[in-house]
């Protein structure tokens, strides 16, 4: 996983990070009683999302958190199951294409820290590396951190499912993205071509911790507020 940090300009980009082992639903499963987590494949909560442009929902594993999950554009439409999640109807019709964008806001922001993913495969092109998928962070309308996750074939786990490690900071919006192979087309069983042959992935699931960061502002106060401190100890020393 390539992940870019961004504090207002370009810092670093390394690889960081990874996937976790095992099925999404066993992940669930074994996580700790007070963990919070968005499950979008739960239908008694997320049920009628489908078919809307934007969906506002309160989650009951996430300490009542409100959360909205939308598309790009007014003429696009949700698409969600029980079994992956959302996605965005369209060129493949339950996942998000390369042309489409899925975001999910977070009401009070949130501290994503793993990401559950499904029809994320190898590549169409054979390439070494997986479908890819690209997750942008969004805080106070800017860009916190970019992450490229790349989908593997190999792990014993059915549907294209990976969990990833995400970075655990404060966001108020996640972005989804995929990534079009220009250069490649994609044909129906009669050997037409219809198109180019894309990366495509549905979001199933979010886990982290429903803590607020303080603000800009904020932290200047408190590191003024140390140094008077630090300065007033040297004084009485």
């Amino acid at each position: 996983m390539f992940i870019r940090f961004l504090f207002g300009a370009f810092l670093a980009l390394s690889l960081a990070g990874g996937a976790q082992a095992g099925t999404i639903q066993d992940f669930i499963d074994g996580l700790d009683p007070s963990d919070s987590f968005f499950d979008f494949r739960n239908a008694a909560i997320y049920g009628d999302c489908a078919n809307l442009n934007s969906c506002s929902k309160v989650e009951t594993n996430a300490e009542g958190r409100g959360v909205t999950i939308s598309t790009d554009t007014a003429n696009r439409q949700l698409y969600r199951d029980n079994k992956d999640g959302f996605g965005i109807k369209g060129n493949e019709n339950d996942e998000i294409d390369s042309d489409e964008v899925l975001t999910v806001a977070f009401d009070g922001g949130w501290q994503p820290t793993f990401l559950g993913l499904t029809d994320l495969f190898l590549p169409n092109d054979g390439g070494a590396d997986g479908e890819e998928a690209i997750v942008r962070g969004f805080r106070n309308n800017a860009l916190v951190y970019e992450l490229r996750l790349l989908g593997q074939f190999d792990l014993g786990v059915g549907n294209g499912e990976r969990i990833f490690d995400l970075p655990g900071l404060p966001v108020d919006f996640l972005e989804f993205h995929s990534v079009e192979n220009p250069n490649l087309t994609f044909f129906q069983l009669d050997g037409i071509s219809v198109g180019q042959s894309n990366d495509e992935y549905s979001v199933t699931f979010i886990a982290g911790v429903a803590v607020d960061a303080p603000e800009p502002g904020v932290l200047a106060l408190m590191g003024f507020g140390l140094l008077g401190l630090g300065l007033m100890r040297r004084r009485r020393g």
